[in-house]
């Protein structure tokens, strides 16, 4: 039996609650969405997309000055939460809760730690043989503006930065939310109205579509063959073969 492709995606409360604790039965995530929507395309049992989202994590490890520590730190969750299944893709999106406003107070300027951070992450990624991913935070957006996550965004050059330093991609996924809202849905219906950025259902649709056509597009950019009409061991093939591994192909 051909062995499913398993994509890990990698994050903070925009990914996930708590990696393993069952949440399917109140809501689902785009992590969700994403791995419905590689079956419709390809099947049952194409692949697997694993959360492993962790609600308030950093991509620097924890201040041991906060008490208790307010995240376990990524870095010390990938080995355990992430290669540990043997992914074929890991997904990352990670960084915005270093800008917190308190962390910055306590810390200074996270940018050069959260790079570095997010540049071990993705370097011991593409060791393990698994591809890798980066994403962006979209913008915030919330009624009344004062209460807004901004710090979440702030992370976003940096994050672009790291991609960049190791030729791997970086989705900016600020354009599919602009154009969701352009096309009349409300911005109620996308996020959380209180601080901004936490996905509604709708929101969640977005995110994991924005992910998915990107994905697409720079596969078949990549290789010059629309992987819709090739059989599904073949795409298993192609995705190996390129992974996420794809600079240039993705909009940053």
């Amino acid at each position: 039996m051909t062995p499913i492709f398993r994509i890990v995606c990698f994050g903070d409360s925009i990914t996930g609650f708590r990696p393993g604790e069952p949440y399917r039965h109140r809501y689902l995530k785009w992590t969700d969405l994403l791995g419905f929507a590689l079956e419709t395309k390809f099947g049952a049992g194409f692949c697997e997309v694993v959360n492993a989202g962790h609600a308030g994590d950093t991509a620097c490890a924890p201040d041991d000055s906060a008490t208790p520590a307010p995240s376990p730190g990524a870095l010390s969750r990938l080995g355990p939460q992430v290669l540990n299944l043997r992914p074929d893709l890991v997904i990352v999106l990670l960084g915005g809760n270093d800008f917190a406003p308190e962390a910055v107070s306590r810390r200074g300027d996270p940018s050069t730690a959260v790079r570095e951070s997010l540049e071990t992450i993705g370097k011991t990624v593409l060791a393990s043989g698994a591809g890798l991913l980066f994403l962006q935070y979209p913008p915030a957006q919330a009624d009344p503006s004062a209460t807004a996550w901004n710090h979440l965004e702030l992370a976003n050059p940096v994050i672009a930065a790291a991609a960049a330093s190791l030729s791997a991609p970086c989705v900016d996924l600020g354009p599919a939310f602009r154009d969701a809202e352009a096309s009349g849905v409300p911005r109620e219906a996308l996020r959380d109205p209180g601080d901004g950025v936490h996905l509604r259902p709708v929101g969640e649709l977005v995110f994991a579509r924005g992910i998915l056509g990107q994905f697409m597009a720079a596969l078949s950019a990549r290789t010059g063959i629309d992987p819709e009409q090739l059989p599904l061991d073949e795409v298993r093939l192609l995705l190996r073969k390129h992974g996420a591994i794809m600079p240039g192909d993705y909009t940053s």
